[in-house]
């Protein structure tokens, strides 16, 4: 294994125990999160799937309740970065008896294996799952130099 593949590795891995701490701490009681981590608005990495086809890649994003107008996308040669937020719905006239939904970030920035063309990116969003295509840049091909 080379050392930039040793790196990938270790960073999947912090990646997925920091997902994993996330959810260990989702699991206790609602009224206790805030304390847990000191504030009530928390920033969430969302959840990811990442798929290489032979011309592009597909990034599945799992960021729920987040309105399409409130996600933004940005593409650059070898990043994807998304970022949404779920704000709480203001009701007028009413107290509040239990509070369980929490004012969430969302916020991924993901290093793509190889360059892509950012111009040519789409993406769709339904029902909570967003889908970005990103296709391949081209590789230049190896050329003979003669030497004079």
């Amino acid at each position: 294994m080379s050392f930039s593949e040793d790196f990938r590795r270790i960073q999947r891995e912090i990646s997925r125990l920091a997902s994993d701490m996330e959810r260990f701490l989702e699991s206790f009681e609602p009224w206790v999160r805030p304390v847990i981590r000191g504030r009530e608005r928390s920033i969430k990495e969302p959840l990811v799937d990442i798929y290489e086809a032979e011309d592009k890649y597909l990034v599945i994003v799992e960021i729920p309740g987040v309105p399409k107008d409130k996600l933004i996308l940005n593409a650059s040669e070898d990043m994807l970065e998304i970022r949404g937020e779920v704000r709480p719905v203001d009701v007028k006239g009413a107290r509040l008896i239990s509070k369980e939904i929490i004012h969430r970030a969302y916020n991924r920035t993901i290093r793509l294996p190889d360059k892509i063309k950012p111009e040519e990116t789409k993406a769709r969003y339904q029902d909570g799952i967003l889908v970005v295509e990103l296709p391949k840049a081209e590789v230049p091909k190896k050329v003979s130099i003669k030497i004079e």
